[in-house]
């Protein structure tokens, strides 16, 4: 899941953030956003379907965290991955499991120190929003990162030799 989160879905999301990256001619650059952001929201819901297996709807308490009993690389990526879909005009309540489980994480303390310190906001869904505000997301790729820093030293048992996180 977690390989799946960095090799698919997040370079799902770098065609809606950089699409010159994909061709050089700009008459396509709209048509590759559009393309790819509902290709991201697709990969959210997936994202949806895996918190609802992992953790049950909101409410029911199944689980801990995406990846077990503790807070760990899937349940930051799912955040940062969600709080890019609501740069480019995905509401989080599209996703009412994941959304939950992400504001959960958020309020941990740790990881709301990380979000209060980067000045980031976890929702930023507005009707209509535009691609071309995603200059805002940048931050939130710090996000895991920063976590590993700050609160997963605690779990170290949950990111030994994590590509992702570096370790």
């Amino acid at each position: 899941t977690l390989a799946w989160m960095n090799n698919t879905v997040h370079p799902t999301f770098t065609h809606i953030f950089m699409p010159q990256k994909f061709s050089d001619n700009a008459a396509i650059h709209d048509d590759l956003k559009r393309f790819n952001t509902a290709l991201f929201a697709r990969q959210l819901g997936e994202i949806e379907a895996l918190a609802e297996r992992v953790l049950g709807a909101p409410g029911q308490g199944k689980g801990a965290y995406l990846g077990g009993n503790h807070l760990g690389p899937l349940d930051a990526y799912a955040l940062t991955l969600l709080r890019w879909g609501s740069i480019v005009g995905l509401e989080p309540t599209r996703f009412p499991t994941l959304w939950s489980h992400v504001q959960k994480v958020a309020a941990l303390p740790a990881v709301a120190r990380v979000i209060e310190r980067e000045r980031l906001q976890l929702n930023m869904y507005q009707p209509g929003t535009r691609t071309r505000r995603l200059f805002l997301c940048c931050p939130g790729g710090f996000f895991l990162q920063k976590v590993r820093q700050v609160e997963l030293r605690r779990h170290a048992h949950a990111l030994v030799d994590d590509p992702l996180l570096g370790n």
